[in-house]
């Protein structure tokens, strides 16, 4: 049996393409793996081409390092990605104790993203000299959500001079303050 090992572990090792190929090759079905010994094999079918992932997992101190090796030729690919994921998910005797699968991980509600402030400023009309108004922007999707001086004093995280303007500009609940 190989030597246990985690998601996390794969981090280390993959960068995010490989890890993202991977397990999108994981949930379309085009991967099967076996156990042979100590190797993990895995037959991946990737854009009409079926390739062959070795993963041989090992300790080394307190991490884990693996051995791959792939038909493709390519150090650390998406076969030998997926060919990891979906060991982990079909032989629960790989995963680390606190380890949960790739698909029960899919099932969790994802973390709130970050979002950072945007303060706009805009020339104004009479009376107001200008228009300012505050968004939200999602620091991984970059969706923008509109906000205003009340909830940003009420939420209390912005920065302080975001705080100090909300502040000046009364603290009230529409997105577009005049001035």
């Amino acid at each position: 049996m190989p030597v246990p090992f985690s998601s996390e572990d794969l981090g280390r090792i993959f960068e995010v393409r490989a890890l993202t190929r991977g397990r999108s090759l994981v949930l379309i079905g085009a991967v099967n793996v076996k156990l042979d010994g100590e190797t993990i094999i895995g037959t991946v079918e990737d854009k009409g081409v079926r390739r062959i992932a070795r993963v041989t997992p090992a300790a080394m101190g307190r991490r884990v390092v693996f051995e791959n090796r792939c038909t493709c030729r390519l150090v650390n690919c998406p076969h030998l990605a997926a060919t990891a994921f979906l060991a982990l998910d079909r032989f629960p005797a790989l995963r680390r104790a606190e380890q949960a699968t790739f698909l029960e991980r899919m099932s969790e509600a994802p973390a709130p993203e970050k979002q950072r402030l945007l303060v706009g400023l805009e020339p104004g009309m009479p009376p107001d000299s200008c228009f300012v108004s505050f968004s939200l922007v999602g620091e991984r999707t970059a969706r923008v959500e509109p906000t205003n001086p009340a909830r940003i004093l009420r939420e209390g995280t912005a920065s302080e001079a975001a705080l100090a303007l909300a502040h000046l500009l009364g603290g009230g609940e529409a997105a577009r303050t005049g001035v």
